[in-house]
């Protein structure tokens, strides 16, 4: 018989110490790899991502979304091409800066995010309206130099997601693929894994850095905090 784990820690008046206490005793992450803010990802808790992936990448394809493996590196001159965007992301990148020993001509960001990677070559495969909508998606691990208090699964500096990039004719057929994400959040977040959010547009101050608009669904934690 396998040995009974107690969890003694009350979940509604300490949500944050239960949410800690169990992912170690489930054995989802170990948090002892020494680097903060960086977690080893045990089998449990792969396994069950990889299942989330399954469910969403099957839908993103039902919708013409292709799949993407974009390189981790991306250069400094890319981003900044689109400085007023990636702005906001510049204090949390990690920064690549040798090759061995050798200094590099160019630094490269550990992707803190990919737009600018996505953009650039959607600059040399887009000839004409014709090719358009063109709706990408691909899996990754993004880096961010976070500094602030750090949890696992939440808020680390490194976390895995799916990211989706397209290219529209206009600005109505881009809030279009604004409601069909809205619809794929429901399909995904809701009806598959019974997660109840909030999906609406971020109010100015609130926006991703460089955007025109902003739109993204909210999860509420037990203790009132937010997921986005």
């Amino acid at each position: 018989m396998a040995e009974k784990v107690n969890f003694n820690i009350d979940k509604d008046k300490n949500f944050s110490e239960w949410f800690t206490d169990i992912i170690q005793k489930a054995e989802l992450a170990d948090l002892r790899y020494n680097i903060k803010g960086f977690l080893v990802f045990q089998p449990w808790s792969v396994l069950a991502m990889e299942k989330m992936y399954a469910l969403l990448e099957k839908i993103l394809q039902k919708k013409n979304h292709k799949p993407y493996w974009f390189p981790t590196l991306i250069p400094e001159s890319n981003l900044k091409k689109e400085s007023s965007h990636i702005g906001g992301f510049t204090p949390e990148v990690f920064w690549v800066t040798k090759g061995g020993e050798k200094e590099l001509d160019e630094k490269y960001a550990l992707r803190p995010t990919s737009e600018t990677a996505f953009y650039q070559m959607f600059s040399l495969w887009l000839r004409s309206y014709k090719d358009l909508p063109f709706k990408t998606y691909q899996r990754a691990n993004i880096f961010r130099y976070d500094t602030k208090a750090t949890r696992p699964f939440l808020r680390s500096r490194e976390f895995h997601w799916i990211e989706t990039h397209c290219a529209h004719a206009s600005e109505e057929d881009a809030l279009q693929q604004v409601d069909e994400d809205m619809e794929t959040t429901q399909q995904f977040l809701h009806d598959q894994l019974g997660i109840p959010f909030i999906f609406f547009e971020r109010p100015v101050w609130d926006k991703f850095p460089g955007a025109h608009r902003t739109f993204a669904a909210d999860v509420l934690n037990p203790d009132g905090k937010v997921i986005q």
